[in-house]
């Protein structure tokens, strides 16, 4: 880019384009010293690019002076401009067209605010008013009956659910009866088999000793077999051996058991009781095969030990034999069904699967009677919320139509004295008539000015609030006075809701005030007297949070609290008389001056070191 001479004069465009690059640069190398050196930076910027942009002869001197924390007085306030609605007198007239019914007043009468002075014949829209009321009380009492419906149905439904949890409550209870009745008869099948094995045991003593005297309960070195049984003597050791710990296991059962097996309700012990009650029915079923064996070698004579005598005692062994077998096998039956017992992912007996489906069935009715009851209930309150919007359009209409009846009166709007009266009972107002009728009301001591406020602002007043009030047309002259009533009848234009506030003023004697004139006014909303305070632009925030940089440089963070914009109060941070920057902003008609101290101000805060003097 070609840079003009040094001498070469500014014309408008070159001089915005100097000034940019100047800014340009600056911007680029500027390091960010502390927030008051922030502030100013774009004030003066922003202030000195407008100036050499547009050669315009006045500019803002942008410094940073020392201000003191000191006390004040904060008053925050609502400003609006408005207009002189009624000075001295007031001309009221019908809103609508209609026939004359009444005139309460005539001239020179004093009449009350709100007072009704005139009306209108209201017989067709009273009885549209009637009408609404009565179809707004039939409205009100279908809802009552869908209300009381909604109680009833609810509590049908209500009971039919419970019945429903009910029922899934006795068949889980009757499930866990079964899972118990099925566990305890699994303890019953080791108890069983625990008795049946030492009667087996008993048994098998009797025949390897041929003798039919009982066993001794704990003392197996006793058992001597009879001699003639075998000839084979590894078989007979292998006999000895498995009797002896047949005997062992079933003694180390009758200890860790007892006889209570049947009526145990922890699946923890009776699978093991299974366990220990299946190894001991194995055992007693090997001793059987083994005996059987070792008989076979047996020897008889015909005095001691007849061959009668041996079959007997094999016939003994081969029902012990089988009735081992059916020991193991109910040791195994009884050991599958309680794994189908406590494992979900076996089949379950005929009983329990029965008492499983039945549960499942419940709890699926129970589910959908919950479904219909929430069914039930969410048609019923859609029917009520529709009638309740129906009756809240309706109440809507009452209003609007009670709102129209406003129409057919007329009512004093303030105190006054009756200057003039234009209506007669019986004048038929109608939509056409050229000439306008009034009744004309006056108050000398009073005039109004109304103003409008945003929804924003109309909260922040209330009557009674003091306001100042100077009118365009009147010049050096300051009007002290009051709100006295807020229309809460919202005005919508654009989009933007407002409502119309009425000032009261007391009429001068010296001048003239008319309807109409443009006035300003200031609306005292909060006053906070004797407060320490410092400059609003002493202030930074970053992130919500308050700060202001002490003479020293230091950065303090503060509690703030009411503000009227130029002033700030300060709550906790700092105290009385201490000295904070601010920022200063001044006006001035010298373009060339401005401009040198906005250059100057710039080069201080490219170059300096620390906050300006």
């Amino acid at each position: 880019m070609n840079t003009p001479p040094a001498d070469a004069p500014l014309t408008p465009s070159s001089r915005s384009r100097r000034v940019g690059q100047r800014v340009q640069g600056f911007v680029h190398s500027i390091r960010v010293r502390s927030y008051v050196m922030g502030m100013a930076v774009v004030i003066v910027l922003g202030s000195s690019y407008f100036v050499f942009a547009n050669g315009s002869s006045e500019t803002s001197t942008v410094t940073t002076d020392l201000a003191i924390v000191e006390r004040r007085n904060i008053v925050t306030s609502v400003k609006a401009t408005g207009t002189v609605t009624f000075a001295n007198e007031q001309q009221l007239k019908f809103n609508t067209k209609g026939t004359v019914a009444r005139v309460s007043v005539k001239e020179g009468d004093t009449v009350k605010k709100g007072q009704v002075v005139a009306e209108l014949d209201h017989t067709s829209a009273q009885a549209d008013v009637t009408q609404a009321y009565l179809a707004i009380s039939a409205s009100r009492l279908q809802l009552e009956q869908l209300i009381a419906d909604r109680e009833g149905d609810a509590l049908t439904a209500q009971n039919v659910v419970n019945s429903a949890q009910r029922a899934v409550e006795q068949a889980q209870t009757d499930l866990e009866k079964t899972r118990a009745t099925e566990l305890q008869s699994y303890g019953s099948t080791a108890q069983d088999i625990l008795i049946g094995s030492e009667k087996l045991l008993d048994s098998f003593y009797g025949v390897l000793t041929n003798d039919a005297s009982a066993r001794p309960p704990s003392d197996i070195t006793t058992l001597e077999i009879e001699r003639l049984l075998y000839r084979d003597w590894t078989l007979k050791d292998q006999v000895e051996l498995s009797f002896r710990e047949g005997v062992n296991q079933a003694a180390t059962m009758r200890q860790h058991y007892g006889t209570q097996l049947n009526t145990e309700k922890d699946a923890y012990v009776v699978e093991h009781a299974l366990r220990d009650a299946r190894n001991l029915a194995e055992t007693l079923q090997r001793l059987g095969e083994q005996t059987y064996n070792m008989m076979q070698g047996a020897s008889t004579d015909s005095i001691e030990f007849t061959v009668d005598e041996l079959n007997t005692l094999r016939t003994t062994v081969n029902t012990n034999r089988s009735t081992a077998a059916g020991l193991v096998e109910d040791a195994q039956t009884a050991q599958a069904n309680l794994v189908a017992l406590t494992n979900e992912e076996s089949m379950p007996s005929t009983t329990l699967q029965t008492k499983e489906d039945t549960l499942a069935t419940n709890k699926e009715s129970e589910i959908v009677k919950q479904l219909d009851m929430q069914s039930t209930l969410k048609s019923l309150d859609i029917q009520i919320k529709l009638k309740e919007n129906e009756i809240s359009q309706k109440a809507a209409s009452i209003t609007k139509l009670q709102k129209s009846l406003e129409d057919y009166q007329i009512k004093a709007p303030f105190d006054g004295k009756v200057r003039r009266v234009d209506y007669q009972v019986g004048d038929n107002l109608l939509a056409d008539a050229a000439e306008d009728q009034y009744i004309v009301l006056e108050n000398r001591d009073y005039t109004v000015v109304t103003i409008l406020l945003d929804q924003v602002e109309i909260v922040r007043v209330k009557a009674g609030l003091p306001a100042t009030i100077t009118l365009d047309a009147i010049e050096n002259r300051v009007f002290t006075g009051s709100i006295f009533e807020i229309d809460p009848t919202p005005v919508e234009s654009s989009g933007v809701v407002s409502y119309n506030v009425d000032l009261r003023i007391p009429t001068p004697t010296d001048i003239t005030i008319l309807s109409g004139m443009t006035t300003a006014v200031e609306i005292e909303t909060a006053r906070k007297d004797n407060v320490l305070a410092v400059p609003s632009l002493a202030i930074k925030w970053t992130n919500g949070k308050a700060a202001v940089q002490t003479a020293s440089g230091e950065s303090r963070a503060v509690e703030t609290g009411v503000t009227d914009g130029k002033y700030t109060e300060i709550l906790s941070g700092a105290e009385e008389g201490d000295s904070v920057y601010a920022i200063n902003v001044s006006t001035g008609n010298a373009s060339s001056s401005a401009r040198g101290n906005s250059m100057q101000i710039m080069r201080t805060l490219d170059g300096g070191g620390g906050p300006p003097r």
